[in-house]
């Protein structure tokens, strides 16, 4: 209804991906930091790469590893893919900086708005719905802070629509099988890259493998022309090029854990299983953390944790992945298209990781862990929202005698609007605050600025380790070695001071309930010498003799 079925122009595209450009460039300039732990963490890591320290870090921001001491090894719980994307800007400008980091998330970031609008246009063969979908994302609501931050969101986003691109779109094998080689190719090479960038992107190996084997035993014309080939040539002919293309990406991952821990994955993934609450994450040692202490929670503590999380994540489905007011379109352009297969399986990857996020890892998931999953498969949603307006219009039509024309350009128009007001409003809530000059989003570096000058008149020493809760920030903003203060009393925490030779301790409102006196009524210890207060955190020295 919006357009008739054309081919879609070149510049069409260039035009979305300089709008997306574009529209970076204002998060550029009033996101001066990284702004939370996540992107603070990968800024980090690159900085590491491009100063020639490898996949090593000088932070501990969990014990889940039984980590030996400093340097570390980097990206033991999350991937690394997104720091090494941040390290070629400072590579490619020469410089270490915030913004050199954020050159190819910028790219990144202008190549989303095309991609979503060639999936929109591969659904419909529609340019006016190419042109709504790529626009929506350029205005991409909660996204838009995110996407040219050190983050997974862009890259994930950009490497999920890919995905799509090529499992449904790209190829047309006509009975060719060597065409669906090429495609198992591309698609383990993807699957190993979602993999790097964020550890659910396994999902996507297996989607891989369901997407070829479906495609390859649909294959008849060349099969019925050479018998030879049969049902067990066809499964191997797709499984053995993705799981090479899979493995050749993530081997020198691989190797880097063989040979730090012995074994393909590190060896704290699988203690996230048994959290029973967030702040175990930070759980010293984190042997603690097994099934027998999860289950000795009570089932009544899960069904809680579980209840939580679904709330959270399906406030995120409705408020970010479809900014409200979108999801009515979204939901009837799934339904006009449920019977493509790009659909189907875009459904079963999405209730897997929004499975996974609610059920399997509740606490990182309500913390953001499924905003970060469900990115992958937005640019796709925002490809099927012009086909839910078409049901929306053609029923109105039928209903209200609506005109076809005028009401497709009243509520094209005015969708675009309420997007880019939406967005508008979360960027000026979340990133700018009450002053321009003093934006939001630059108040946590700001703080741990502070800290580090009332530290530097006590220990000059830039060797000394801090005991802090955010030690990727505190990291950026001082250059000191850091680790985060361990889920615990006092005793675990003097117990990990000793073990990791820490100097100094840094407290704030941020803190476990048994340790919460440290801040609110601080003062000398034993073992703790009280300094005084800055930036908002209260400050020790640590004395063990």
């Amino acid at each position: 209804m919006i357009s008739k079925r054309q081919t879609i122009p070149y510049y069409q595209y260039l035009t979305l991906f300089i709008l997306g450009i574009v529209s970076s460039l204002l998060p550029l300039f009033l996101e001066t930091v990284p702004g939370y732990m996540d992107a603070e963490y990968y800024f980090a890591g690159a900085r590491r790469i491009f100063e020639g320290q490898g996949s090593t870090e000088m932070i501990l921001w969990n014990y889940l590893d039984d980590p030996q001491g400093l340097p570390h090894p980097a990206h033991t719980y999350w991937m690394p893919l997104t720091s090494y994307v941040a390290a070629l800007g400072m590579f490619l400008t020469g410089s270490s900086d915030f913004t050199s980091a954020r050159l190819i998330f910028i790219l990144i970031a202008g190549l989303i708005p095309p991609l979503t609008a060639f999936l929109s246009f591969s659904l419909s063969h529609r340019r006016g719905y190419a042109w709504l979908a790529g626009l929506l994302a350029v205005f991409s609501g909660f996204y838009f802070i995110y996407l040219t931050d050190t983050a997974t969101f862009s890259l994930y986003m950009l490497l999920g629509g890919l995905f799509f691109a090529v499992a449904f779109f790209t190829f047309r094998t006509s009975g060719k099988i060597h065409f669906l080689i090429i495609q198992a190719v591309l698609l383990g090479i993807l699957a190993g890259l979602m993999h790097l960038t964020r550890a659910d992107g396994i999902l996507w190996l297996f989607a891989a493998l369901l997407i070829l084997l479906w495609n390859s035993f649909s294959l008849k014309k060349e099969v019925n022309a050479n018998p030879a080939r049969s049902k067990g040539f066809r499964f191997l002919a797709v499984v053995l090029p993705v799981l090479f293309a899979y493995f050749v990406v993530m081997s020198p991952w691989f190797a880097r854990n063989l040979q730090s821990y012995g074994h393909l994955l590190t060896p704290g993934s699988s203690k996230t299983l048994w959290i029973a609450n967030y702040d175990q994450t930070f759980t010293y040692p984190a042997s603690q953390l097994n099934f027998q202490q999860w289950w000795a929670q009570g089932i009544a503590s899960h069904l809680d944790a579980w209840g939580q999380a679904l709330i959270s994540n399906l406030k995120t489905l409705l408020a970010v992945q479809n900014q409200i007011f979108l999801l009515p379109l979204a939901v009837i352009g799934i339904v006009k298209l449920r019977k493509k297969r790009v659909i189907q399986f875009a459904l079963i990857l999405g209730l897997a990781t929004f499975g996974l996020m609610t059920f399997v890892f509740p606490f990182a998931g309500e913390r953001g862990g499924y905003l970060h999953s469900s990115s992958a498969l937005q640019p796709l949603l925002w490809a099927v929202i012009p086909v839910g307006l078409e049901g929306f219009i053609t029923t109105g039509v039928r209903l209200r005698n609506w005109k076809p024309r005028q009401s497709t350009q009243f509520f094209t128009t005015g969708i675009l609007i309420l997007a880019a007001m939406f967005t508008s409003f979360i960027f000026f809530t979340r990133v700018i605050g009450s002053s321009v000059q003093a934006p939001a989003w630059s108040s946590a570096g700001t703080d741990y600025t502070e800290v580090e000058q009332f530290v530097e008149v006590y220990h000059p020493d830039k060797s000394d380790v801090v005991l802090v809760n955010n030690p990727p920030g505190y990291y950026l903003a001082s250059g000191r070695p850091s680790i985060v203060i361990p889920c615990g009393d006092e005793q675990t925490l003097k117990t990990v001071a000793v073990r990791y030779h820490a100097s100094i301790l840094v407290v704030d409102g941020n803190i476990v309930d048994d340790l919460a006196g440290l801040n609110d009524l601080p003062g000398n210890r034993d073992w703790l010498d009280y300094l005084g207060s800055a930036g908002g955190a209260e400050i020790y020295s640590i004395n063990i003799q």
